[in-house]
């Protein structure tokens, strides 16, 4: 656990003050204020410091950085295909409900999930 503070510490340091927000917070933020548009070096500074956190044993839940990598990943798939601020906030969704349905091998519950917290809307577009 020490090895894996120093170097978590030193990933942090290093990297610039726009990539260090994480987690669930900052996929809500990114949804509610900028149409579901995350920039992919945030993603990326999310998995490596998850990928140091729980690899070394330290208290970081799973939930957090696995929301914001599924959130990330279909985000940027979106504007990657240059695809209308709806379908990427629905694609942000999708990414949130795909990776708590994997984290915890509960598919309905993902999708209830990013319905209810992420999206904060229940229509049977975004249902389904």
């Amino acid at each position: 656990p020490v090895i894996g503070c120093l170097l978590l510490a030193a990933v942090i340091r290093l990297s610039k003050q726009a990539w260090r927000p994480q987690g669930l917070g900052h996929v809500i933020e990114r949804f509610t204020f900028y149409q579901g548009y995350l920039p992919w070096q945030n993603t990326l500074h999310q998995f490596f410091s998850a990928l140091v956190a729980l690899a070394s044993g330290l208290s970081a839940g799973r939930e957090g950085p696995a929301v914001h990598l599924g959130a990330g990943v279909s985000s940027y798939l979106g504007q990657l295909f240059k695809l209308p601020n709806n379908s990427i906030r629905l694609l942000v969704g999708c990414g949130t409900a795909a990776a708590i349905g994997a984290s915890f091998n509960t598919p309905i519950a993902g999708v209830i999930f990013a319905m209810e917290v992420i999206m904060a809307e229940y229509t049977l577009v975004g249902f389904t």
